[in-house]
């Protein structure tokens, strides 16, 4: 059985740099050598045996040139022993030497997940939103951890049921949201017809798709008594833009890149009354929003204006803080991102805010108050199910009778 393990040259520290080491054990028989990778001791992980912050650009990068490296080391040896072939310490020195040597670590096999996946994703790049591409990216870096963990590459001719559910018990072990998991296949199932439009002749196996969904989280929301109370605090100068932007989230329902550019200029006067026009970042549609009278306090408190934008970190950053200051200290079970990666637990309530907090608290506050039908038509939704996530139509009869929901709801 093969094992390849990677660690760092003992003597490195927050100041010097020392070669990342390949252990190879292959039947009875061990293989150690130096690779022309130097890294600081911070910088990797010797019990992971992987890049302390697989998220962070060159490490990211790092993590899966090391991962091609062990998927194409094994298959390599995989193929020699089936030739019958000797595996020698020369053989495995001029291996890696030659692994090194190349620029770009992708295949060319077309036959693999990855060749395909790679495809779609330059042909796509340019006809999607720049978010939309990078939660392709996403999949793909999971795709590829996937492998390395397997020290194979996916084909499609082998993508069978028992890969998929390889792929889920990955996904426990690394500790993986289900959600992200299910779009990751999706995304897969995805590349598979692309593939075969692309008349690639490969068997398709039938394949349960869905993975098994955990228990729903805990939406965390501001109702309107919480955000009554935060109408009444007075904070310092820096939080009281917070708190502005913050109501203001929760009462138009928008993205932080949508609302944190709302400037006096969105501001429109139709038929008597106010409105936010705007394009939706993400959508690219177009918005006509009545302005809740919350929202027009703060608007006035401006002298007609917003607030001063703010970064979305610091936002984030800034909201916990104002939430363990007026005092939102109860504890809820729920996942909240720890360096990299979300976490189940019990966290005070001030320690999940977030700029999403808007969204929610608005599709909740105002169900069963403005009817469903109206707000779904509002957002553009076709279900209950997904709810309120934006408003989108023109139609100024509706817009005007949302408008007066509203002013209804305030109390």
């Amino acid at each position: 059985m093969l094992n390849i393990h990677y660690s760092l040259s003992s003597g490195a520290s927050a100041i010097k740099k020392t070669n990342l080491r390949i252990t190879i054990s292959y039947k009875n028989n061990s293989y150690n050598y130096s690779l022309p990778l130097r890294l600081y001791a911070h910088q990797w992980n010797q019990e992971q045996a992987e890049p302390s912050n697989i998220y962070l650009k060159r490490l990211k990068a790092l993590n899966l040139q090391l991962i091609a490296l062990k998927v194409e080391l094994n298959e390599e040896m995989y193929k020699r022993e089936l030739r019958d072939w000797d595996i020698t310490a020369l053989w495995l020195r001029r291996f890696l030497k030659d692994f090194f040597k190349r620029k770009d670590y992708c295949t060319n096999d077309t036959d693999t997940l990855e060749y395909w996946m790679n495809l779609y994703m330059h042909e796509k790049q340019s006809r999607v939103k720049h978010n939309t591409f990078k939660r392709y990216k996403v999949f793909k870096h999971l795709v590829l951890r996937f492998e390395g963990f397997r020290k194979r590459k996916i084909r499609l001719n082998s993508l069978s049921q028992s890969i998929v559910t390889e792929f889920q018990n990955f996904i426990r072990q690394e500790q993986y949201q289900s959600s992200t998991a299910h779009r990751t296949l999706v995304f897969i199932r995805t590349i598979l017809l692309f593939a075969k439009k692309r008349e690639m002749n490969f068997r398709m196996h039938h394949i349960e798709w869905e993975l098994e969904r955990g228990v729903a989280e805990q939406k965390i929301i501001l109702s309107h008594k919480e955000l009554q109370n935060i109408e009444k605090q007075t904070l310092p100068t820096d939080l009281e833009q917070v708190k502005d932007w913050l109501l203001i989230s929760c009462y138009t329902g928008q993205r932080v890149s949508d609302f944190m550019k709302f400037t006096k200029k969105n501001i429109q006067q139709k038929e008597e009354e106010k409105y936010l026009d705007f394009v939706q970042q993400k959508t690219g549609k177009r918005v006509l929003l009545p302005i809740h009278p919350v929202v027009e306090q703060i608007i006035e408190k401006y002298k007609g204006d917003f607030p001063k934008p703010i970064t979305e970190l610091i936002y984030n950053k800034k909201l916990k803080k104002l939430g363990a200051m007026i005092g939102l200290t109860q504890f809820i079970n729920s996942r909240k991102r720890i360096k990299y990666r979300a976490k189940e637990g019990e966290y005070q309530k001030w320690e999940l805010l977030s700029s999403h907090i808007g969204r929610r608290s608005f599709a909740t506050n105002f169900y069963g108050k403005i009817p469903t039908a109206l707000l779904i038509s509002a957002t553009g939704h076709s279900s209950e199910k997904t709810f309120l996530r934006y408003i989108n139509q023109l139609d100024m009869q509706k817009t005007k009778l949302l408008d007066g929901y509203f002013r209804g709801a305030v109390g």
